[in-house]
């Protein structure tokens, strides 16, 4: 069996993508949930956490507003405002979800968003990561429940509602136009037969006595009643047989009562979420940084993974353990996020004297050249390079006295060799990137 490419993956991740079903909102949650076979309270507190850092749950959910179909569409909102399909969501209602969603895409990639949650971009991207894993899991999609007409690309018409024709020939027997005879009344399917034939006596040349004149009609015999085995009468011949012993009925086994350990579980760690969050917003306090408040929530849900395997519950924690600790080990790797950073495009500083050269350069993200090949060092200093996203190249003289110290933590480094270099003055270079590529050039 070859595997399919990544491409390929994707296509059919979109093509398999949930239908939105009734819900409180607008089905996002519901659809998720019932596509993928999951709770969708799980989906529900997903997006709400996922809000709290960097309002990027907020984006996620206008977005699978807008591109997910809802059920009977023949596409989504964004696709019927191309003129790819048609949406019962009114053009107006469209409008005004698109203006949300790029307010809330422009405040999320904002300095403000990534000074308190950091995290926008990252949670996109662990969401879009969750959504790849489901569709591994379940590659597939589940028939639509009863009452749900039609799916993405099918015909959105239940064909049940079609009427029969009018005019057309049933097969069904009428009932016999046949005259009633002379024994009409006297044979039936319930009439039952005797056991063996025994002839008439030859006839004499008696004449039989005439039939005595009379206005009324013999009294047809009594049909016995057929069984309840035989309601039609078939078999006449067996109706003597005892009646067979009833059914007996299997009592319905009561299903054991839900565990509400999973919804208590997450309902304490959101509120621990949350309490931490508006306590780095109000307090100012350095120490709540999005990987902290994560990790507090992932030890409240790793605390319930204990209690459940202790107790055989709570398996529905194990779906939002996994994107929460993957979450907190990248926001730990990347630490609280400053608004006072430049982020995106190219950043160059060139110092050509000790008071132009500065301790600290920082971006968020972007590319950034320190060139110190024109900088007249007269003291030992030392100056700090902190990169978030992206590459970082430093360039300084040929006899300059240089020692750097390089870290990247997702990328490459390619920095001088450690020690001074030469007498004089020395220059120390610390230089952080946490996604990129870092370089310290001589000439």
């Amino acid at each position: 069996m070859t595997e399919s490419s990544f491409q390929d993956q994707l296509a059919d991740m979109w093509r398999t993508r949930p239908v939105r079903l009734r819900g409180p909102v607008s089905g996002v949650s519901a659809g998720i949930g019932y596509r993928y076979g999951i709770d969708p309270v799980l989906v529900r507190v997903v997006f709400v956490v996922a809000a709290l850092f960097g309002g990027g749950g907020i984006v996620a959910y206008l977005a699978a507003w807008l591109l997910l179909p809802k059920y009977g569409d023949a596409a989504s909102a964004a696709e019927s405002a191309l003129g790819r399909g048609h949406s019962s969501m009114s053009g107006g209602k469209i409008a005004v979800l698109v203006v949300a969603f790029l307010v809330f895409v422009t405040a999320s990639a904002g300095p403000g968003a990534f000074g308190m949650g950091g995290s926008s971009v990252l949670v996109l991207a662990l969401l879009a990561l969750a959504w790849w894993f489901l569709h591994r899991r379940t590659p597939q999609p589940p028939p639509l429940p009863q009452g749900f007409p039609g799916v993405p690309g099918t015909c959105p018409v239940p064909l049940d509602t079609y009427t029969r024709a009018v005019g057309l020939h049933t097969p069904y027997a009428a009932d016999s136009a046949t005259p009633p005879g002379p024994y009409q009344n006297q044979y039936s399917p319930y009439t039952r037969l005797p056991d063996h034939y025994v002839p008439d006596p030859p006839r004499t040349g008696q004449s039989p006595e005439p039939a005595k004149e009379s206005g009324e009609r013999p009294t047809p015999p009594a049909t016995p009643t057929p069984p309840q085995w035989d309601p039609l009468g078939v078999a006449p011949f067996a109706w003597d047989l005892p009646e067979p012993a009833g059914t007996r009925e299997v009592a319905e086994q009561p299903r054991a009562p839900r565990s509400r350990l999973t919804p208590v579980v997450i309902g304490l760690a959101t509120l621990t979420a949350v309490a931490g969050a508006v306590t780095a917003g109000t307090t100012g306090i350095a120490w709540f940084t999005p990987g902290r408040i994560a990790a507090m929530s992932l030890a409240v849900v790793g605390i319930g993974l204990v209690i459940g395997a202790l107790t055989r519950r709570g398996h529905g924690l194990l779906v939002v353990a996994a994107p929460l600790a993957g979450f907190t080990i990248l926001a730990s790797l990347v630490g609280p996020l400053d608004g006072n950073r430049n982020y995106g495009g190219d950043f160059a500083w060139t110092p050509t004297s000790m008071t132009e050269l500065q301790s600290t350069y920082s971006i968020g993200a972007g590319s950034s050249v320190l060139d110190l090949r024109q900088l007249d060092l007269t003291a030992d200093r030392t100056v700090t390079v902190d990169t978030m996203f992206g590459h970082t190249a430093v360039l300084v003289p040929p006899g300059m006295n240089v020692t750097n110290d390089c870290t990247a933590i997702f990328g490459e480094n390619d920095c001088l060799p450690d020690g001074p270099t030469a007498d004089g003055p020395l220059l120390t270079l610390e230089i952080d990137n946490s996604f990129g590529h870092v370089e310290v050039l001589r000439g």
